[in-house]
C-alpha cells in the first residue's frame, strides 16, 4: 500500500510542476517555464536532457518522476546572485 502511495505522489508532483499552471509553494507559483530556466543552468544538463525530464514519454513513469525530482533537488546549489527576477 505504501509503495502505491509513492507511485502517486511522485507522479503528481512531476505532473503538477511540468504544467504551465503548476503549484503554488509558499505564494510563489512553480511551473514549467521556471523550472526549465532553473534546471538549463544545473551542471551537465542541456537543452535535450531538461526537455526529457520535463517531457517524458509515460507520465506515468515513477522512476521518471523520482529522477526529475532528484535534479529539482540540486536547484538549491545554483547561485543566487545569477537570478534575474525580471525574467519572470
Amino acid at each position: 500500500m505504501q509503495s502505491v502511495i509513492y507511485h502517486v505522489l511522485y507522479i503528481g508532483i512531476s505532473t503538477l510542476l511540468c504544467t504551465a499552471a503548476g503549484m503554488v509553494i509558499n505564494s510563489v507559483v512553480i511551473n514549467l517555464l521556471i523550472i526549465k530556466e532553473f534546471l538549463i543552468q544545473l551542471h551537465k544538463q542541456t537543452q535535450a536532457s531538461v526537455q526529457t525530464l520535463l517531457n517524458p514519454l509515460d507520465p506515468q513513469d515513477v522512476t521518471h518522476a523520482i529522477e526529475l525530482i532528484q535534479v529539482l533537488s540540486n536547484i538549491h546549489n545554483l547561485k543566487s546572485s545569477d537570478f534575474n527576477p525580471s525574467k519572470f
